[in-house]
C-alpha cells in the first residue's frame, strides 16, 4: 500500500469521502488527497532517497471548524503511516467569502534500493 491510500483509508474510516485527484467542487465532508512532488537524490550506487509531498484538502465553514478538522486530520493520519520521517507542514488557509480552503501539506522520506 502507498502512503496515499493508507491516508485514504484513514480518513474513509472517520467517515469522509476522499478522492485522490483534484476536483473542480469539494463539499463538506469531503477530502482531497494529492500527490504534490517529489525531490529524488542518490543516496549509494545502489539507493536513492526520495522525498515525497503530499496535499491533504478540505473546506471547511468557520474559524473553529477549520482548527478542529486540522487537528483532526493530524490526530488521525499520524498513527497509521509508517513511512520514515513522515511529518505534516504548516497549512494553508484560502478564506473566500464565508468559506475556508485548507491544504494541509505533508512529507516523508523513502528509499529507492536498486537491486
Amino acid at each position: 500500500m502507498t502512503v496515499i491510500e493508507d491516508i485514504k483509508r484513514a480518513l474513509e474510516g472517520i467517515g469522509y469521502s476522499v478522492e485522490d485527484r483534484p476536483q473542480e467542487k469539494t463539499f463538506t465532508k469531503q477530502i482531497i488527497v494529492i500527490f504534490d512532488g517529489m525531490d529524488i537524490a542518490v543516496e549509494s550506487h545502489k539507493s536513492y532517497r526520495a522525498n515525497t509531498r503530499i496535499t491533504v484538502n478540505f473546506k471547511s465553514d468557520s474559524s473553529s471548524d477549520a482548527i478542529a478538522k486540522i487537528k483532526e486530520m493530524i490526530q488521525t493520519i499520524e498513527p497509521i503511516i509508517t513511512a520514515l520521517n513522515f511529518k505534516f507542514e504548516s497549512p494553508e488557509l484560502i478564506l473566500d467569502g464565508r468559506t475556508f480552503y485548507i491544504s494541509l501539506p505533508c512529507i516523508y522520506t523513502e528509499v529507492i534500493r536498486i537491486e
